[in-house]
């Protein structure tokens, strides 16, 4: 095996590995369990519908524009080279390919489970503040009156209970889906040809 073809796939494989540690849900999870402020939650919240606009609806911030995704596809001169830099080159758009299309081919087996979820996260991101708020009624030990509940901790609630639905669509459901998605995922990367600085790089590491 050449040993640059190798450490370009272990480079492909390290930044993989890092997208999926950045993903929206993994980061979300570990505020939970650091008791992380308000604030906070709203802050998360924020970033989600950033992403999703972004076209990254599974919360993976993607590696490159997707305008620049199905630009420049030519027949591969030398593939053993280009596939792996094009795996590192985009792989935050591959993964939310795979697990869009993963949750695209489960939601016909859970259609109301997917549903739910998409109501949950559109409710999550973009209702307005003030629907979140709760009033419970004290008693008049504690003071009387009504408490108010935080509001951003039920929005974040909803929306990584919409996250962790879609995510098991995926990966219990959509197996298919994931199967078609792999495969196109390696036609793009043997078919996007690199861009000449891209190139450049990799020849100054040796590649």
């Amino acid at each position: 095996v050449n040993p640059t073809v190798a450490m370009a796939w272990l480079e492909a494989l390290a930044e993989w590995h890092a997208k999926v540690s950045e993903a929206w849900l993994l980061v979300a999870l570990r505020a939970t369990v650091s008791a992380a402020r308000e604030e906070a939650m709203e802050e998360h919240c924020a970033g989600l519908l950033q992403m999703v606009l972004a076209g990254a609806p599974v919360g993976v911030s993607p590696s490159q524009p997707w305008n620049d995704f199905l630009s420049d596809l030519r027949p591969p001169e030398h593939p053993q080279e280009r596939v792996p830099s094009n795996l590192k080159r985009f792989a935050g758009n591959y993964i939310n390919l795979i697990f869009c299309a993963a949750i695209l081919t489960g939601s016909c087996m859970r259609p109301l489970l997917f549903t739910l979820c998409v109501v949950l996260q559109v409710v999550a991101l973009l209702a307005p503040p003030e629907m979140f708020d709760v009033h419970l009624m004290q008693t008049k030990s504690a003071g009387g009156g009504f408490r108010s509940v935080g509001g951003p901790w039920i929005r974040y609630l909803m929306a990584v209970t919409a996250q962790i639905g879609l995510m098991s669509i995926s990966l219990f459901c959509g197996q298919r889906g994931i199967l078609v998605a792999v495969l196109l995922v390696l036609l793009h990367a043997l078919f996007r040809a690199r861009p000449w600085t891209v190139m450049a790089k990799e020849k100054l590491k040796g590649y």
